[in-house]
């Protein structure tokens, strides 16, 4: 189901510190999406903890945007999502709660 050896680590690195690749399935269709994390997703709610009157400058735990091509080798995503959609479908149930929104 990966076109590439960076698509395939990035998505086995859904909800670790640093870039990962996301699987999204709703009912306006299938995506994939490019996610950064400051922390683990586990550590997010220590961070999140913080005091506010503890001066830490502001940063944001984690941003995501639509990925159409894979930022490595180029391929249109939807083809991989087509050709693979039983296994791309598993993998957005697994990935679900690692998605913003």
């Amino acid at each position: 189901m990966y076109c590439c050896n960076f698509l395939e680590l990035s998505i086995a690195d859904a909800g670790k510190k640093g870039i990962a690749v996301l699987a999204l399935s709703t009912e306006y269709g299938r995506a994939f999406r490019l996610q950064f994390r400051a922390c683990d997703m586990d550590d997010e709610d220590t961070l999140q903890n913080i005091p506010k009157d503890y001066d830490l400058p502001k940063l944001r735990l984690v941003v995501q945007t639509g990925l159409r091509y894979c930022p490595a080798c180029g391929t249109n995503l939807q083809e991989i999502i087509k050709l693979h959609t039983p296994e791309f479908d598993a993998l957005a149930v697994a990935h679900k709660r690692f998605v913003l929104g």
